[in-house]
């Protein structure tokens, strides 16, 4: 991951859900914090991809890609 700039927040969070969290990751406060981020990121770009499902034509067709293996 590319880091560009940082911002310095500072946000009230339930301690339960950041203890759960850590355990789960295993990496410290700010680590996990900022996996979290980039997982709702992920899941974005991810529903993104899904919603174009089916709505690109390829040119090429599924017999010939194959033939090139």
């Amino acid at each position: 991951m590319l880091e560009t700039h940082t911002r310095k927040i500072t946000v009230e969070l339930p301690a339960h859900l950041l203890e759960s969290a850590q355990s789960v990751t295993g990496k410290n406060l700010k680590e996990t914090i900022s996996l979290g981020l980039q997982r709702i990121a992920q899941e974005k770009a991810y529903n993104d991809m899904l919603a174009l499902e089916g709505s690109y034509q390829f040119t090429i067709s599924m017999e010939t890609l194959r033939e090139d293996r």
